[in-house]
């Protein structure tokens, strides 16, 4: 099939690249050693790295779909980012900023694909707080009160997030045709699905615990139960959805 064999293509193109990151480098994976830290870096997208992996394909027309889907996932992974920010305020938690930073990432990686395809960025003045889209400037307002009312809401405001995040990353892979598209957002799941881990064995120390609001249970209970995951994601990934 056509992404299979682009896949092992830019496999192959960049196996080279790999020789001179080093395995932090490369894998982007901090290991904690304090309470609120444990993982919290290994959602971190080494972008260098799947920015040439990305440059190996074809540049292929968007759909007005696809087109929008960045731009969206653009000002999500800025809410991420910001309400962490905001949180690591509040709490003083190690893990809230480094998240914050792995969101970072995450939103480098969309500016990417922005970039590549000549779009306007929705979060080009980069504001902490202010979104284009009413819809997320709303959602941030309330995640932010509900995250400042104790610590243990904030943990499980934070597995919401990701949450929420999935299921739109995993409804954008499906709906996109675009191999670099498929790509970048394979890596941002894999990066929220470690902050989810993260976030829910936090919720978990606190006596907290979650159902799914977004992700079908059984598919949220298979990523909190599994081993966070490393590396840059080229092939199809182990989770499907």
């Amino acid at each position: 099939m056509k992404k299979k064999n682009l896949y092992k293509s830019a496999l192959l193109a960049v196996t080279v690249v790999a020789f001179v990151f080093t395995a932090s480098g490369l894998f982007g994976y901090s290991q904690g050693n304090g309470r609120g830290q444990n993982q919290a870096g290994s959602g971190r997208i080494n972008n260098s790295y799947l920015f040439g992996v990305v440059e190996t394909f074809p540049i292929q027309d968007l759909s007005s779909e696809e087109k929008e889907s960045i731009r969206y996932m653009r000002e999500e992974e800025k809410l991420a980012r910001d309400v962490y920010s905001a949180l690591a305020d509040k709490w003083d938690m190690p893990i809230f900023a480094n998240i914050a930073q792995s969101e970072q990432t995450h939103m480098e990686a969309l500016k990417f694909l922005i970039d590549r395809y000549d779009l306007e960025d929705p979060a080009g003045k980069d504001v902490p707080g202010e979104f284009q889209n009413r819809e997320i400037s709303v959602l941030y307002n309330d995640l932010v009160e509900k995250g400042s009312r104790s610590l243990s809401a904030a943990f499980e405001i934070g597995v919401t997030i990701e949450d929420l995040d999935l299921a739109d990353l995993y409804k954008d892979i499906d709906n996109s045709d675009n191999d670099d598209l498929r790509v970048v957002y394979q890596n941002l799941a894999k990066g929220s699905r470690n902050h989810l881990r993260s976030f829910y064995r936090q919720l978990a120390s606190e006596g907290g615990s979650y159902q799914a609001k977004y992700l079908e249970q059984n598919e949220f209970d298979r990523i909190r139960t599994s081993r966070p995951e490393r590396g840059v994601v080229i092939e199809e990934p182990e989770f499907q959805f």
